[in-house]
């Protein structure tokens, strides 16, 4: 694997390194052609001079720098600190060429004090620092203010033997420090009333992890305890990295074991042992890999150690050390990077350099090679031990910077004020910069991943604008929320996390109840920084620096190169994206504004990277007239303006966030092209034209969106609003492309595939026609799967099913038949791959998508599109038993079929199911209301059915139902067509009637040829009536009707038979007892009868009364006695 510079065993390279006492300029201490050492901050107290000049030589003397700007001194139990630098952003009064040196008395203790059991920090609203000291037996001490010796608050520790090694402070929660056997002790300062107060409390693992064993066994670890760290193999790191919601990862080394711990800030004891693991194994196996001549079996043969460790993007960063004695004395180092950000403990380095750099072991001082420390300033990594500094720059021979003098000490290092700082005896306070041109960006980088480190970050870091910005700057310049959210962003690109995460716990507390909403102002200010990344002009061209033109920004490139510029674009909006991510921001967005319409934050964030990717596309494409025109018309409502020597793609590819505005305008250049005097031919081919360009710069669109949608997924604050989302390219109006491929989409059909006569030119078009067809609908389809679902949604996706077929369907009127499936089988347009199948009358195919799609509902819509096509004999085909082969999907087809009975009795007899069959086509005959002769055809069917059935004990009452249907039927029939006709009824294809219908018909007046026949098939079609009341009724009307055909007006009554013999009335009851009806139930009551309005005239006619009683009298005398 390539890190960017040589990583071969040759010997190490040492640069001419010379004292400087005799430079003009008194700051410089070292220099050499790479590099300059020179004295950084304020002198060195007197006090501090006089301890390193007048202890005594037995007394350990040791130091340390922060980033906070204070160093201090221990010596013997004096402690002094003193302030060297004030940051930008920092409460301190001002500082004085000669600082005020406080001295504060360590605790008792038998061992020797040091300088890493000290921390030093600053305190909000406070003008001077805090302090925390611990002994090694584990006496705490706290001072609320350095400049009070006297106002210390002390606590002791019951550690059981344990010496104490090394102590940190995690800003937020406190100090932290870690004993020789790897107990943490966690120790919180409180603010009483009237005093302060010191917590000290032990941080228990679930099976205690080293913590619980006795001072005696770990030495079989660790070796004895002592406080000489000189010959000491043992190494024991601690380390904080802050994360968000307010919690800590916390990690502790003790040899080659790592542990990760987590602390919150909001509640106590919420500590948590997340793992720990052994990496000897895996680092010895890194080693053996990149050694040429280590290639040993047996890991005992190799000697490791890990040195220092520091934080990496995702988890820690190593210095390693590893040795073969079998072999030689040779000290090989290597930097490990540790992915630690998993719930899961690695099990190998992500990454191992070797570095070209070696010492040599001695058994009697393993500390001459083995006490190095680590610092990482963003691509560069430095190297050092008490008497040198190594620089590590990827790509470039390491720089080794030797302090020569015998009394000069490097105490220790860190990073402040974006530069790394040495605390030398002998000088003090030293900073280290190169003497290339890019001084600045060495030391502002951010920290990554060592392959990233070392090849493409160097690149991005002489380029990005991000690199060289001062958060502090910004921070004290602007107190808006965007600027202070851009220092934090700053901050964060520089891997100073503790300075990013409390600035936007300042911003956006974490403890404040959130409301999701709209425009609310975090959304708002990191709505506005993505647009500003997108559309800051370029930091090293003079044509946009020098002018009205802006300010360089956060995406502001170096390069000169468009192309480039925006290749810088999108690498910046990357890291911002990953601070969002990564400080806890993400997880807080919500909604704003956008297109006059609501929309998730995290959605408009991927529209803006979507349209970088467009840009870089759109750049990398050839010189197009077209796209030239398209530009020309497009930056004529830019701000900038070409005659100030910028070119149009300059102003054009600067404000990315605006690139849709260039394919409007080149769908609008291409429309006047297709109407304009220009051949068919040449139409077609600028069509063609204009395609390509739409259809490169959509395509990786639509790619980029679908292999990024994990990353830009809605989280549960978002999901909240329940919005829809319309992407950007689905959207109308000026704001949206989707009127420009809408445009495009027409013109290719009907300005493309309808004129050209040209094969290859056609075959082109059809495979325009396709992208951008799939582009539309990929954009529809998003946004449907937004929507909620309801009456809204319903519309929506009818609407949106109307328009695929729409959109498809011009291939199928080109025969394109492929293509057309395609699509359709893509975005499920049934209508379309039925339409295909038929055309090609392949059946095969359509039961190929039968099986595919047969989840999502396409067997029944196949099968309602034959019903729907008059195709049942088509359908029934699918379910025909055919030589003993039982078609696929048969049951399914059953299943469907019971909703339509017309065509289930027919898949009922095919499986000689007649009684079923039986049963269903009398429910169809019983259900036929529009045509007599149908519901006559079904019931003999079901007729045929039933008699073809097995016979049960139901049969012959089954069958007598369906001959009363029948012969109802046939009542119906017997009607005269022209009095069908007279009522308005069809008399060729006449309705169903009812009942009551039948009989009306045989009794009115118009019948005029009825006879009592007639009248007699009207009694007999009252059993049809079920209702009894209705059915009387329907009887009395009958005989009343017959009354009224005579006029009852005899002239001669002395033969009142012969009278009754001549009327309607009496033949009717002559035929009824001949016919063999029941006499006792014939007549009805003459009471009954002749009280109605139809026959008042009747009734007042003597001779009628006479005659009808008459009547009675005698039909009672010779039928009932």
């Amino acid at each position: 694997m390539d890190f960017g510079f040589n990583t071969s065993l040759s010997s190490k390279r040492k640069s001419g390194l010379r004292q400087h006492s005799k430079l003009p300029s008194v700051n410089i201490v070292l220099k050499s052609p790479q590099h300059i050492v020179e004295r950084f901050g304020v002198l060195v107290p007197v006090l501090v001079e006089e301890a390193f000049s007048f202890s005594d030589k037995n007394v350990l003397i040791t130091a340390k720098v922060s980033d906070c700007g204070y160093a201090w001194v221990v010596c013997g139990r004096r402690l002094y600190v003193w302030q060297f630098y004030i940051p930008h952003h920092a409460n301190s009064p001002k500082l004085k060429r000669l600082p005020i040196c406080h001295e504060l008395k360590l605790p008792q203790s038998d061992l020797a004090h040091r300088a890493e059991l000290v921390t030093v920090f600053l305190n909000k609203n406070s003008n001077f620092p805090s302090c925390i000291a611990v002994s090694p037996e584990g006496m705490v001490r706290y001072w609320s203010d350095i400049s009070h010796d006297h106002c210390s608050v002390d606590e002791h520790v019951d550690l059981n033997g344990q010496e104490c090694d090394s102590l940190i402070y995690v800003n937020g929660l406190g100090g932290i420090f870690v004993t020789t056997t790897c107990t943490v002790v966690l120790v919180q300062h409180i603010q009483g009333s009237y005093s302060h107060e010191v917590k000290c409390r032990l941080l228990r693992t679930p099976g205690s992890w080293l913590g619980g064993i006795s001072k005696r066994v770990s030495s079989i670890f660790f070796g004895p305890m002592s406080s000489d760290q000189g010959n000491e193999t043992r190494i024991i790191r601690l380390l904080s990295i802050p994360n968000i919601q307010q919690l800590h990862s916390v990690y502790v080394l003790a040899g080659l074991s790592l542990q990760k711990w987590t602390i919150s800030e909001k509640t106590t004891e919420t500590e948590q042992l997340l793992w720990s693991i052994d990496l000897t194994r895996p680092i010895k196996e890194a080693f053996r890999t990149n050694i040429n001549n280590w290639d040993v079996s047996d890991y005992t043969e190799v000697d490791i150690w890990i040195l220092d460790m520091q934080p990496d993007r995702d988890g820690v960063l190593m210095l390693c050390a590893g040795v073969n004695l079998h072999l030689n004395s040779q000290v090989y180092y290597a930097m490990a990077s540790i992915h630690t950000n998993t719930p899961t403990p690695p099990v190998m380095p992500k990454d191992f350099l070797l570095l070209k750099l070696m010492g040599s072991y001695r058994d009697d001082s393993p500390g001459d090679s083995l006490n190095c420390r680590l610092i990482m300033s963003g691509c560069n990594a430095y190297i050092y031990n008490s008497k040198s500094i190594h620089v590590i720059k990827p790509q470039e021979e390491h720089d080794t910077l030797e302090f020569h003098n015998p009394n000069d000490q490097i105490f220790s290092g860190t990073m402040c004020s974006g530069k790394p700082l040495f605390f030398s005896r002998h000088y003090g306070l030293v900073s280290i910069t190169s003497t290339s041109l890019d001084t600045s960006i060495s030391f502002s980088a951010p920290v990554t991943s060592l392959e990233t480190s070392f090849n493409d970050q160097s690149l991005a870091a002489n380029n990005l604008s991000v690199y060289h910005m001062d958060p502090y700057e910004i921070y004290t310049a602007h107190r808006d929320t965007a600027s202070q959210l851009k220092a934090a962003f700053i901050f964060h690109v520089k891997n100073q996390l503790t300075e990013c995460y409390d600035m936007i716990n300042t911003l956006f507390p974490s403890d404040v109840p959130l409301v999701p909403g709209f425009d609310g102002p975090l959304d708002v200010a990191i709505a506005k920084i993505a647009k500003d990344i997108l559309d800051d002009i370029p930091a090293g061209d003079p044509r946009w620096t020098q002018g009205d033109h802006g300010t360089q920004g956060l995406g502001s490139s170096h390069s000169m190169l468009v192309l480039h510029q925006l290749i810088d674009k999108q690498k910046a909006f990357t890291l911002y994206l990953k601070f969002i991510k990564e400080s806890g921001l993400w997880d807080k967005l919500a909604g704003l504004t956008v297109r006059d319409s609501h929309m998730t934050t995290i959605y408009f964030l991927s529209e803006l990277a979507e349209k970088i990717t467009a840009s870089i596309v759109l750049k990398k494409l050839p010189v197009s007239v077209l796209f030239e025109d398209a530009l020309e018309k497009t930056v004529r409502k830019f701000a900038s303006e070409t005659g100030s020597g910028l070119s149009r793609q300059d102003i054009f590819f600067r404000e990315v966030s605006r690139v849709h505005e260039g394919i409007l305008w080149l769908s609008k250049i291409c429309d006047d092209v297709a109407h304009s005097a220009m051949g068919p031919i040449e139409v077609a081919a600028a069509v063609h034209e204009a395609n390509s360009i739409m259809l490169a710069v959509f395509s990786e669109v639509i790619q980029y969106r679908q292999q990024n949608k994990e990353l830009f997924s809605l989280t549960e604050v978002a999901r909240s609003l329940k919005l829809e989302y319309l992407p950007w390219t689905a959207s109308g109006g000026s704001e949206g492309v989707v009127d420009a491929l809408m445009l495009q989409h027409s013109l290719t059909v009907n300005y493309g595939l309808k004129v050209t006569t040209r094969e290859q030119l056609t075959n082109e078009l059809l495979g325009d026609f396709v992208l951008l067809t799939d582009i539309i609908l990929d954009g529809r389809k998003s946004h449907l799967t937004t929507v909620l679902p309801g009456g809204r949604e319903k519309v929506l996706h009818k609407q949106y099913c109307s328009d695929r077929n729409k959109l498809i369907k011009p291939l199928v009127q080109e025969k394109a038949w492929d293509k057309a499936a395609m699509l359709a089988e893509k975005y499920l347009d049934f209508d379309i791959l039925i339409a295909v199948c038929e055309s090609t009358n392949n059946d095969e195919r359509l039961n190929e998508y039968m099986r595919r799609f047969k989840d999502t509902g396409f067997p029944e819509f196949v099968y309602n599109w034959y019903l729907r096509e008059g195709k049942q004999a088509k359908l029934l085909n699918r379910y025909r038993v055919v030589s003993g082969r039982v078609p696929e999907g048969q049951e399914r087809l059953c299943t469907f079929l019971k909703s339509y009975p017309s065509l289930n009795w027919i898949q009922q007899t095919f499986d000689k199911n007649y009684a079923a069959a039986a049963d269903t086509l009398r429910l169809l005959g019983e259900k036929e209301t529009e045509l007599v002769t149908r519901q006559k055809t079904i019931f003999s069917l079901c007729k045929l059915a039933k008699v073809a059935a097995p016979c049960d004990n139901g049969t012959e009452n089954y069958l007598q139902e369906i001959n009363n249907n029948l012969n109802l039927i046939t009542y119906q029939e017997h009607i005269p067509d022209y009095v069908l006709q007279l009522y308005g009824f069809d008399a060729i294809n006449p309705r169903v009637l009812h009942p009551k219908d039948i009989i009306a018909l045989y009794t009115c007046t118009e019948y005029t040829d009825s006879t009592e026949v007639d009248f007699k098939r009207a009694l007999d079609v009252t059993k049809f009536v079920n209702d009894e009341y209705e059915r009387v009724e329907l009887t009395l009307q009958i005989w009343r009707a017959a009354l009224l055909r005579d006029s009852w007006d005899f002239p001669n009554l002395d033969s009142p038979l012969e009278c009754l013999q001549t009327t309607l009335f009496f033949r009717l009851v002559d035929i009824s007892i001949v016919l063999g009806s029941d006499p006792n139930t014939l007549l009805p009551q003459i009471d009954m009868l002749i009280d109605d309005p139809s026959l008042k005239e009747l009734n007042e006619n003597t001779n009628f009364q006479t005659l009808l009683k008459m009547g009675y009298e005698h039909f009672h005398r010779t039928q009932m006695m």
